[in-house]
Order: structure tokens, then C-alpha cells, then sequence
């Protein structure tokens, strides 16, 4: 995992509740007379790897005891400075080891191998962990993400990715867009800063840098940006926002605990505001906290809306991603963004484009190894399932603190990915478009339609529109390696709904969708319901699709009117069915091919005989209790459930207008009596023998 950025105090990775930070080490008396091996703890302890992997391996020619130990500490420590490749060099020696290697260790050689893209390797030790400890989310993740390894380098020449000439030996990283230029992050140094170096890895603490674009979108020189919050410890990343005259800030806050002669310094967030050409004084945020870490601000341009990540107690692993929201005076509770955002792993990097759709990054979804980029559309319930933004965007290094220019075309990232370790960089890309084109035109006649609407949605969100020209022509600029949903629509004519994939497409590529519309066709029923040559108002009218059995509630008006759009391709059944009286219609399907045309129907009401009539249900000579028995209307198709009582009967009311189809089930077995009619069959008590199923009994 990207522990590496923590032990270097890039201020961006959180595996433990504080971040700490060792004063300069000097040899005295006591240091130079204890053992390699013992001064090399103390290092590790005060995750100073650097100075401990030199006693270590010096402990390593003189310590036959502590083989294993000691290189165990090697693999952790080049691991937690992201050094991968030494990493796996001493892990390799010792993971046989069961004695020396436990569960942690298990996990971190299967991640170091997906890093260096040993993805076999990577999986078999994925899996030894499952079977050896149990299934894991976080594991099975990994696995995932291994299985579908081919698909994150889909269409990776749509998206060109190149490093930036300001790069340094130092750290750059986390890029937004100010003053026409970028501010970042960076561990450089300038000749008139104090050389106040982090001692584990000898660099210089972070601070913000601005670097103008020229005129030809080139960048000039980086210069310290703002030295009122640039301090003695880690300043950054920042994001502005409220058109450039506010920001927020990542800073250290710091506790000394002097029994461990140990700074322990957690990260915060804090806002400035601009007055006129400066900034303010920096003023904490209200959730900042000295028993864990705030920090990686995004926000909407309107201010209302915060994210941020913290390793605050209640998260679901190293560090989640949160949302607060001003409420006009101050920011509410941060609440954390879920499971479909965060994992076991860590969640870093917060980055809303559009004050929309939410990107970061993170160790714990499916992906290329490190730290990689995802994406999430906003949803109804919070965000959508996250999607891995793939190769080269991402890496099998570390990826993170992505901004787009406002076209959504192009942008900035930061990754190791050229040396690894804590030598991050700036890198531009780009994503090159595909293009859809085509000609919409009516199906009957074959003429260009002009004004067309084309809607382009991904996840159910409209992305993109437009409408023909009058030459009924269209082009759309899309996004490499999506799914769209294309709708198209005009006024009388049917909507026409298509998927439109741009995966697996060349930079060339133009995709080339020439369509038909055809015209809608409606019927329009207006009928009106009768009785004795009277009309009859305020009545329940069924209209049923004959086809799917869907039923429509109508009611007659005053004038006894009713009105029901239909689908002239379907057959439909009105009638009504009152206490006393019965009416129905059946509308066969039309014949017409365009157009809306009107269609005028009756419903005559006439009287009905009705009486009881007794079901009994036996099974041999005896009456069943509880009995299964189903009522259908074969006129009006309209079913009734009823059970036997205790002595096996059931009453319902039968209308001469209809035959009824009587069924009962009990148990294994059932009986059918088919198209009892009252007129044909004066029986009043019907009797039901129930047969094993699928024999009829009558």
C-alpha cells in the first residue's frame, strides 16, 4: 500500500492515528556503543527507515541470530519508503518463514508484487492469504481488480500522459488551477528558504508553489506562492474556490510529547480568504482535531459543500473520505461517504470537478497497483459504484491529485511512477476524443429532419445534447471508454433510444450513427357508456391491454364521456361491471402507419341475473377445510381467492353474463370445474373432488 508518502510526511497517507516527525539524529557516546541491530530498532520506531536500513544491513553481516528479523525489517522498511523492487528482494528471502511471517506480511508481498507488476505472482499470494485467513473485502478486491487487468489499459492511446519540464529530484505533487497558472505542492528547495530538511528522507518539508502559464500554455518558472502559510512544516495541498478569493489548506498541527522526545504531528485543514492583494491569517476548521488527521480538501465553488480525508475512529480502514456541509454559520458533522467510496484500504485526494462528479484515489478498490484514480457520478442515494480510470492515468505506482480544465479534455496528475519512492511528479494528459456523427431522418418518406434533440447520458445523467441542422446532420464530441445511452426525440415522432460504446477505439476513430425516425401514431378513444338509451355518469371503466393483461381505472364524466389514449398496435377489452348491469367492447389493433386519429366507441349497460351458488370441496367423502379455491371471470378475466371453512365450503356471488372456471388445491392435490355458466347449469351447490395434480375432475 502507498505508505511510502507517510513515512516521507508528504502528508497524504494516514496507516496510523499520528505522523511523526524525528529531530536530527547525532552519534554521541551511547549510540556509537550499542549494537547495529539495536540502534537500527530505535530508527524503525521512529520510522526514520532510511538511517535504519543502513544498520540493518550493516547488523545483517555480524547478527547470525536475527536473520530472519532483520530482513523482515529490510522488506518493511524499503516498503514503507515505496522502494518495491528492494522490497520484494527481502521479502522473497523469508515469506516461507511461517515462524517469522504473519498475516500483515502475507498481504504487503502480494501488494509489492502487484506494484511491480508480477500480477501471477500477486495472485497466488492473494489467494494464499484467503485460504491461509479467511476471505478478506479488501483481498478480494485485489483479485478482482488482477482478473480484470486487461480492461484498465483499454484505449490507453486515447489518453497520452506526459511529465512536466518543472519536475525536480524533489517531491511535486497535487496541481489546481490559479491566477492563469498551477499551484502545487513540493518538497524543493529555494536558495532564499531556510534548509529545514524532514529527517527520514532528507528532503525538504512540503510547501505551496505557483508556476503562471506563459502565452503559449507552456509553464514558466515555480516560485513560493504564499509565504504567509508557507511555515517551518508541511503546508499543502490547497484548493480554491469562490473564484479564486478563498482557500483551503493542509497543515501540520503539532503536540510534543517530551517523554518520547517526538513531535507527533497530525494534519489539519484551515481557510484563508483573500483582502485585496493578500491573504488572511489562517483560521483552523472546526473538526480539526489533535487525536487524528483532517486533511485533502475539495469543495464546491459555492463553499456549501465539503469533502475531505481523515483517519478519524468509525471509518471502514486507514483513511475514509467525508462530507460536511456550511449550514450559514459553521460546518456540520462530517458524515463519511459509505462503503461504495471507501474501502478497508485508504481513500485520499478528494477532487470534485464541476462541483459534480467526485474523483480520488485510493489503495483499497480493484486496480493497478498503489494508489489509483477513480471516479464516481453523483446518484439518488450519494454516489454511484466507482469506476477505475485505467492506464495511464493510473499506474502500478502511486497516482493521485487529478484536476481537469474545465472542457473535461485535459489536465494534470501526480504519480512515481518514473522513480518511484517519494520522487513525485507532475504529469499532463489529455483525452482524445471520439466523435459521433450522423444524419436523422423520417422513416416514411426519407427527408432530413432539422431540430432534432439528442440527449447523451452516462449512468442515467445527461453528459451531453444537441439538435440536427436543418440538413437533419448532428456531431457530439465523446469521452474514450464509456457506455452512452443515446435518446432522440422530436415532437410526432417515436423516441429513438440507443447504446453507443466508445471503448476499444483508435484516436482516428469516429463512430457514424445514421438513424430513421418513425412517426408516432396514437389512437385516441373517446367512448361514452349507455344504458336504456340514457347515459350513465360517474362510472369505473376497465381498460385491459388483452396482450400483457395491464389494466387501466377510466371514469365516465358528466356527459357519460370517457377518453383513453391507445397504442393502435394493441388489442384492448373496455367494460364495466356494475352490481346489476353489464357492458363491454372489445378495440381490435389499427391498421394506420402515421398520424393520430380519433376512434369513437359505446358501451351499452344491460341487466344481469345474479345468485349464490355453494362450492364444496371434498377429498373422497370428506369435506377439506382450508381448501385452496380460485374464482376466475372468464368475461371480465378478473380472479378471486377464497379457502374453504370448516365444512369445506366457500359462497360467492355468480352473474349470468359470465361462464366462471373454478379451481381448488389442497396440498398435492386439485380440482377444475370449467365454464360454469348460472344459465346453463341450475345446480346451486357445486361439488369439487380433489384428484392428484394434473388430473381434472369435473
Amino acid at each position: 500500500m502507498k505508505v511510502k508518502l507517510l513515512c516521507t510526511l508528504l502528508m497524504i497517507i494516514f496507516l496510523a492515528a499520528t505522523l511523526p516527525v524525528v529531530h536530527a539524529q547525532h552519534k554521541n557516546i551511547f549510540t556509537l556503543t550499542q549494537s547495529s541491530f539495536k540502534q537500527a530498532e530505535k530508527f524503525y520506531k521512529q520510522t526514520d527507515y532510511r538511517s535504519a536500513i543502513t544498520l540493518y544491513e550493516k547488523a545483517l553481516l555480524k547478527d547470525r541470530r536475527r536473520q530472519g528479523l532483520i530482513k523482515l525489517r529490510l522488506a518493511n522498511s524499503y516498503r514503507l519508503l515505496h522502494h518495491t523492487k528492494e522490497a520484494e528482494f527481502w521479502y522473497k528471502d523469508i515469506m516461507n518463514t511461517k515462524s517469522l511471517v504473519g498475516q500483515q506480511d502475507v498481504f504487503n508481498y502480494a501488494m509489492i508484487l502487484l506494484s511491480n507488476k508480477k500480477y501471477e505472482a500477486s495472485k497466488a499470494w492473494f489467494e494464499h492469504y484467503n485460504k491461509e485467513y479467511g476471505a478478506d473485502s479488501l483481498v478480494l478486491r485485489k483479485l478482482q481488480g488482477l482478473q480484470q487487468m486487461a480492461s484498465y489499459y483499454e484505449d490507453s492511446i486515447s489518453r497520452p500522459v506526459a511529465p512536466l519540464v518543472i519536475n525536480t529530484s524533489y517531491s511535486e505533487f497535487s496541481p489546481v488551477f490559479y491566477d492563469n497558472g498551477l499551484v502545487f505542492t513540493s518538497s524543493r528547495q529555494t536558495e532564499s528558504m531556510i534548509k529545514l530538511n524532514n529527517a527520514k528522507d532528507n528532503k525538504a518539508f512540503l510547501d505551496l508553489y505557483y508556476c503562471p502559464f506563459n502565452t503559449d500554455q507552456t509553464l514558466s518558472e515555480p516560485k513560493s506562492w504564499h509565504h504567509a502559510i508557507n511555515s517551518s512544516y508541511h503546508e499543502g495541498p490547497v484548493v480554491f474556490y469562490s473564484n479564486n478569493t478563498k482557500a483551503l489548506f493542509t497543515q501540520n498541527i503539532s503536540i510534543q510529547k517530551k517523554q518520547e522526545k517526538i513531535d507527533t504531528r497530525h494534519l489539519g485543514l484551515f481557510s484563508i480568504e483573500k483582502q485585496g492583494d493578500h491573504w488572511s491569517e489562517a483560521v483552523p476548521l472546526p473538526f480539526n482535531s489533535t487525536k487524528y488527521s483532517i486533511a485533502h480538501a475539495a469543495i464546491t465553488q459555492d463553499g456549501q459543500s465539503l469533502y475531505f480525508t481523515s483517519n478519524k475512529p468509525g471509518g471502514y480502514g486507514g483513511t475514509d473520505l467525508y462530507q460536511s456541509t456550511y449550514n450559514g454559520t459553521t460546518w456540520t458533522e462530517p458524515v463519511n461517504l459509505g462503503s461504495t467510496i471507501n474501502t478497508s484500504g485508504n481513500e485520499l485526494f478528494p477532487y470534485l470537478f464541476q462541483d459534480s462528479i467526485l474523483y480520488f484515489s485510493s489503495t483499497g478498490h480493484a486496480g493497478l497497483g498503489g494508489l489509483d484514480i477513480y471516479r464516481s457520478y453523483p446518484c439518488q442515494a450519494g454516489y454511484c459504484e466507482v469506476e477505475n480510470m485505467g492506464y495511464p492515468i493510473n499506474s502500478s505506482q502511486d497516482d493521485f491529485g487529478i484536476v481537469f480544465r474545465p472542457d473535461h479534455k485535459s489536465g494534470y496528475l501526480s504519480s512515481n511512477r518514473i522513480h518511484g519512492g517519494s520522487d513525485d511528479d507532475l504529469f499532463s494528459f489529455q483525452i482524445i476524443n471520439v466523435y459521433l456523427k450522423g444524419t436523422i431522418k423520417g422513416k416514411l418518406k426519407g427527408l432530413p429532419l432539422a431540430d432534432v434533440s439528442i440527449s447523451m447520458a452516462l449512468k442515467g445523467k445527461e453528459v451531453l445534447s444537441t439538435k440536427t441542422n436543418e440538413r437533419g446532420e448532428f456531431l457530439l464530441t465523446l469521452d474514450p471508454s464509456e457506455e452512452y445511452t443515446m435518446t432522440v426525440f422530436k415532437d410526432t415522432y417515436k423516441a429513438y433510444t440507443h447504446t453507443v460504446s466508445t471503448r476499444h477505439r483508435s484516436t482516428t476513430d469516429s463512430i457514424l450513427q445514421n438513424i430513421l425516425l418513425e412517426k408516432e401514431v396514437k389512437t385516441l378513444v373517446k367512448g361514452v357508456v349507455n344504458q336504456n338509451d340514457s347515459i350513465v355518469t360517474k362510472l369505473k371503466i376497465i381498460a385491459l391491454e388483452t396482450s400483457s393483461k395491464h389494466q387501466d381505472t377510466l371514469y365516465s364524466d358528466e356527459k357519460g364521456e370517457f377518453f383513453f389514449e391507445a397504442d393502435p398496435s394493441l388489442e384492448y377489452y373496455f367494460y364495466v361491471d356494475t352490481k346489476y348491469s353489464f357492458g363491454d367492447v372489445l378495440l381490435e389493433p389499427s391498421k394506420k402507419t402515421k398520424g393520430t386519429f380519433l376512434l369513437y366507441t359505446k358501451i351499452e349497460l344491460h341487466n344481469y341475473d345474479t345468485t349464490f351458488v355453494n362450492v364444496l370441496v371434498k377429498d373422497g367423502s370428506v369435506p377439506v377445510a382450508n381448501a385452496l379455491v380460485v374464482l376466475e371471470n372468464t368475461v371480465t378475466e378478473k380472479r378471486d381467492t377464497l379457502y374453504t371453512n370448516k365444512k369445506g365450503m366457500i359462497r360467492f356471488v355468480a352473474k349470468s353474463y359470465a361462464d366462471y372456471n373454478i379451481i381448488s388445491r389442497y396440498k398435492k392435490k386439485q380440482a377444475l370445474l370449467s365454464d360454469f355458466n348460472l344459465l346453463t347449469t341450475r345446480v346451486r351447490t357445486l361439488v369439487l373432488h380433489l384428484k392428484e395434480e394434473k388430473e381434472d375432475n369435473q
